[in-house]
């Protein structure tokens, strides 16, 4: 099961880390054209009213905070969920290693989630900021 989720959790970070080289195949020119279409398409959609300074990089930004967040707490309910386990085998060995194993993951999901955050966060500055000097 952790497997899994931390399966997952690499690949949607790929893709994360991956989109800058997407958007920028897809004949859109650079990443401040992308941008302002993406700003043009939220003020034709109301996400974004017109002249305020709030962008799609904001929400976005906001968007990723929240998932890395949300998944960063399962990762320490896990952490929490696998000392109860530990206290509770009473020195039985195969419960014993059950929960160190679900410690050990949890605690490399933990450190994964915070690269992830400060790799998103580093990125989605530097499109605001490659954006903001083309304008």
């Amino acid at each position: 099961m952790l497997k899994k989720i931390s399966g997952i959790f690499l690949s949607l970070s790929f893709l994360l880390i991956l989109t800058p080289q997407l958007v920028s195949s897809q004949g859109l020119g650079s990443f401040a054209n992308a941008i302002s279409g993406a700003n043009e398409a939220a003020e034709l959609s109301g996400v974004k009213e017109k002249g305020k300074e709030k962008a799609i990089e904001e929400y976005i930004q906001s968007i990723v905070s929240v998932a890395l967040s949300l998944i960063g707490l399962i990762f320490f309910i896990l952490m929490i969920y696998g000392g109860f386990i530990w206290m509770k085998a009473r020195g039985e060995a195969k419960e014993a290693e059950r929960a160190k194993e679900i410690i050990t993951m949890s605690v490399i999901g933990l450190v994964v989630i915070i690269l992830a955050y400060a790799i998103s966060s580093f990125v989605i500055t530097r499109i605001v900021a490659i954006g903001q000097t083309t304008k």
